[in-house]
């Protein structure tokens, strides 16, 4: 039976399409890429059918953050400066442990810091050649990339994947690799532009594939990539867990379109269960028993502050330990719940902040009352 890169090699195009893009036939990635081009004709036909809802939204919220975002981009320029002299292939001979978690914890990515003690100490030597490979422009990408993180899982160093092998190069090559974790990774699905990659591909086809997105989406954004990295940081401020609130599923929308509602449907869900006798307890000791209202503890107004007699004695109470992050059934006084309104209550499940971290939120807006 002939090897998957001859067969690589005899393709042809046969529809008038150009001929494949040339990459070294030694890799899973040149056989994956040279089958007539499909996958790289694929990939640039995904711009056009981008979902211009999050696209709008992504443009309106680089607009909104503008000026602080090419502030942070020069700064963060500025910290790529002084650690890329020591990603070069001689450099990497000797940097030391300490220099390499310097750059893991200098906060420009959130999931590195973590990754210190598991890249260092016993697997440092390992992790140092592997990441000295990697840095070496004389050598291939795919080559590079396939001795970074390996087809066989059993070579691989654990943890040493694709965040911190896209952050090194971007740090070394910001404007020609894009960074490659989970935030862009959302981003990139939201636009409807994700790389459909055959299942089981490896790392250097699905890190090439991923780049080549976020070149393109940063090129029709006319930002670069340093930019791009900030800006799904920015764009991700109003997700919730379930997907951001312009999500549409690739279905364009317009303001003038009409929609159908009313139905009568029976919806059944699996809800974490709540005691209702300890939340009116706890209500009718917070309102006197109706004799005054309470106030929240995040903001401080009362309902009736805002709303008058409308509000009656209004008010909602929540678990000050969220009841969503225990395991199993527990026991609860009315000192595990507090008052709140509506606004904070939704905010608080909404962010997962504690009462405290809102409270310091509410009050640098200036909208409290404490």
């Amino acid at each position: 039976m002939p090897s998957a890169t001859a067969r690589c090699r005899r393709s042809s195009p046969t529809d008038g399409r150009p001929p494949p893009r040339q990459i070294h036939p030694g890799t899973t990635l040149g056989c994956f890429f040279g089958e007539s081009g499909r996958y790289l004709e694929r990939a640039s036909d995904k711009l056009t059918s981008m979902n211009n809802t999050a696209l709008r939204s992504l443009q309106a919220t680089r607009t909104r953050v503008n000026t602080n975002l090419m502030a942070n981009a020069e700064k963060y320029r500025a910290e790529m400066g002084d650690f890329a002299p020591s990603f070069t292939p001689r450099a990497m001979r000797t940097l030391s442990e300490a220099h390499f978690q310097e750059f893991l914890a200098s906060g420009r990515w959130s999931n590195l810091p973590r990754l210190q003690g598991w890249l260092t100490g016993r697997r440092w030597k390992s992790v140092r050649s592997r990441l000295s490979i990697l840095v070496d422009d004389r050598v291939p990408i795919e080559h590079r990339l396939e001795q970074a993180c390996p087809a066989r899982p059993a070579d691989r160093i654990p943890y040493l994947r694709q965040a911190v092998i896209s952050g090194v190069l971007h740090t070394v090559w910001p404007d020609r690799f894009g960074v490659w974790n989970g935030m862009s990774t959302k981003g990139l699905r939201a636009l409807g532009v994700r790389p459909e990659v055959p299942r089981g591909a490896t790392f250097t086809t699905r890190y090439l594939a991923v780049n080549g997105e976020l070149q393109r989406v940063a090129t029709l954004l006319k930002v670069d990539l340093v930019v791009l990295d900030l800006l799904w940081y920015e764009w991700a401020t109003h997700r919730k867990a379930k997907g951001p609130f312009w999500k549409t599923n690739g279905t364009e929308l317009s303001d003038k379109q009409l929609f159908e509602e009313g139905d009568r449907v029976t919806v059944e869900h699996k809800v974490l269960e709540r005691n209702s006798s300890l939340v009116r307890l706890a209500k009718g000791q917070w309102t006197a028993l109706g004799t005054k209202h309470p106030a929240c503890e995040v903001c401080g107004w009362t309902m009736k502050d805002i709303y008058g007699d409308a509000a009656g004695f209004f008010i909602e109470a929540h678990h000050r330990d969220m009841l969503s992050k225990s395991k199993h059934r527990v026991r609860h006084g009315v000192e595990a719940l507090c008052p709140v309104c509506p606004n904070c209550h939704r905010m608080l499940h909404l962010s997962e902040c504690s009462i405290e971290e809102l409270r310091s939120i509410v009050k640098r807006q200036g909208m409290t009352r404490l």
